[in-house]
């Protein structure tokens, strides 16, 4: 099965992602789709689609979603997922060069609401498909970083009472043996470990941050034992690091 047609995709990057579509002046919502000229490969077709479509030229190929039969004039599409950089606005028209020179105004819906009323019957098949397809795709998600610790009473000292972080969990298998502890601050998880081979002492962490002024003014309210720490200018930004008991630094940033 060759395709025929090169489809676009793009999410915004957000923890709910949406979907780029655009209306169209004679043939209501779609996606960026176009047909795979000789010689060029679907992913640049979808990439050119885009670009001709949308005005949006700075992306690149992320994953191939598959193909679709779309029982309609014989047409296999080609769905691309493509990755844009730099932020998009939240709603934009592009005057397009082919097409008869139509303008498109795009906007951003949520993957769970779809405006399959305002779509012709392809393209509410062709959306579903994209929809499922994104469901299927593996996608990771933020990594909790495991730090080792030697000292329970220390790695609460610093931990809880001077960087402000809650529990979220403690186990020990047994009462007398090692502790598991999950903390978290804001959008930062953690996670430290007593336990022998789940990580080595010397570990680097760096944590994007807001209002790194404030954070640092906060630490030093604490007037912690062991650390005055301050705001260091770097050429792209600034860092506020500190070092837990056990060999462990952390890198608060903001650039």
């Amino acid at each position: 099965m060759l395709p025929t047609k090169a489809c676009a995709v793009v999410l915004s990057p957000s923890p709910n992602p949406r979907i780029l579509l655009f209306r169209h002046p004679l043939a209501g919502v779609q996606l960026v789709k176009g047909g795979i000229e000789s010689g060029e490969s679907p992913g640049a077709a979808a990439l050119r689609e885009l670009a001709e479509e949308s005005g949006i030229t700075a992306a690149t190929l992320e994953a191939d979603l598959g193909l679709w039969e779309s029982e309609h004039r014989d047409q296999v599409w080609s769905f691309h997922l493509c990755r844009v950089s730099g932020p998009l606005p939240e709603q934009w028209s592009h005057q397009t060069l082919d097409d008869h020179g139509h303008r498109f105004d795009f906007f951003w819906a949520p993957l769970d609401q779809l405006p399959l009323d305002d779509c012709d019957p392809v393209f509410q098949r062709a959306l579903r498909f994209v929809s499922n397809a994104l469901q299927a795709r593996p996608r990771l998600e933020r990594a909790i970083p495991i730090l080792r610790m030697f000292d329970e009473a220390k790695a609460r000292e610093f931990y809880l009472d001077f960087l402000g972080f809650s529990i979220e969990f403690e186990h020990r298998f047994e009462a007398d043996l090692p502790l598991y502890l999950g903390i978290r601050r804001d959008g930062l998880q953690l996670h430290l470990s007593e336990h022998h081979g789940d990580a080595s002492p010397g570990a680097t962490l760096f944590v994007p941050v807001h209002n790194i002024e404030r954070l640092r003014d906060e630490l030093l309210a604490r007037r912690y034992g062991y650390a005055r720490p301050d705001i260091v200018e770097q050429g792209w930004g600034k860092v506020l690091e500190v070092h837990d008991p056990f060999g462990n630094r952390i890198r608060f940033c903001e650039g």
